[in-house]
């Protein structure tokens, strides 16, 4: 976590970038005050989606990984047996 938003830079900069333009667009007049507020409540939110949707995807594959090991665990012992009855059966043979 020490780096949280390092691969999200690119979405920051394109949401910082539409705030400053809605900021400046607002200064001269050219916007509303509603929808320059409404353009920053957008911004934030699609931010906090993306943030979210890149969460979940960790999460998802972080809880199949956890399986397929817990998976591979119970099947250690068995493809370990495997492995060692292919060895004998290979020195025999030689």
């Amino acid at each position: 976590m020490k780096y949280y938003f390092k691969r999200y830079w690119i979405y920051l900069i394109a949401f910082i970038t539409i705030i400053i333009l809605c900021a400046w667009l607002n200064l001269y007049g050219q916007l509303s005050n509603e929808i320059f507020l409404g353009a920053v409540a957008t911004v934030i939110t699609l931010f906090i989606s993306v943030i979210n949707y890149y969460h979940a995807n960790d999460q998802f594959f972080k809880e199949l990984f956890t399986e397929f090991n817990l998976r591979y665990d119970k099947l250690n012992g068995i493809l370990n047996e495997i492995k060692e009855e292919e060895n004998s059966l290979f020195r025999n043979v030689f």
